[in-house]
């Protein structure tokens, strides 16, 4: 509830406390020369409350039009962040599957301190190949409305997920090496993910107040 629904409704609760009142006075003084009776009787209390209610009515229509203002700032947020916000949710499924799989493999590997290839490989072949951006980041790339700050971001957490294929566990290479390679790009994807996610939000608040 924004400040204006909230001064609307404090408006309208204060004008149907006059009207309660006064018709109570009314109802009290009926029949009497009292001067506090004849004073309230001259006194346009109607009047107050018409307007108290007018000016209720006109905070509602105000806080209504903003909000719809404010509803359409975010489709057309929703609408130029689109590609971006596309490439951040592949981040962190990647981002997450890594996660999973590096802890898996470091368990695997605290119980075997010498594990062969297979044994921390598991379903390495299948993650590594999941970090294709490239469509994703050729619409980010044609969008020039978009800061140079924000594409970049996008580009560096791109540009690393895309990466993962060339790590592999192979016959050059002690598969602990392989794993301490995959968890320091696992790191840096989170980082580089996040880094994108604040430039996006960041940009999101400059269209949210145009």
């Amino acid at each position: 509830m924004n400040n204006l629904v909230k001064i609307a409704l404090t408006t309208g609760a204060v004008a149907v406390g006059i009207i309660v009142i006064f018709l109570g006075l009314d109802t009290a003084c009926l029949g009497s020369g009292a001067t506090a009776c004849r004073v309230m009787k001259g006194f346009q209390w109607e009047s107050i409350v018409a307007g108290a209610l007018g000016l209720a009515g006109g905070l509602f229509v105000i806080a209504g039009t903003s909000q719809q203002i404010q509803a359409a700032r975010e489709d057309q947020a929703a609408r130029e962040l689109d590609s971006v916000d596309r490439l951040i949710r592949m981040n962190d499924r990647i981002n997450k599957t890594l996660t999973d799989y590096v802890k898996d493999a470091k368990r695997k590997a605290k119980e075997n301190p010498a594990p062969n290839v297979n044994t921390l490989r598991g379903n390495w072949d299948n993650i590594r190949m999941q970090g294709n951006s490239r469509r994703i980041m050729d619409k980010i790339n044609d969008n020039s409305d978009l800061p140079l700050e924000l594409r970049n971001a996008a580009s560096e957490a791109s540009n690393h997920v895309t990466d993962l294929p060339q790590i592999s566990y192979g016959a050059h290479q002690p598969p602990l090496e392989t794993l301490e390679l995959i968890t320091k790009v696992q790191a840096r994807s989170v980082k580089l993910t996040d880094t994108l996610k604040k430039e996006r939000n960041a940009y999101a608040q400059i269209l949210m107040r145009r």
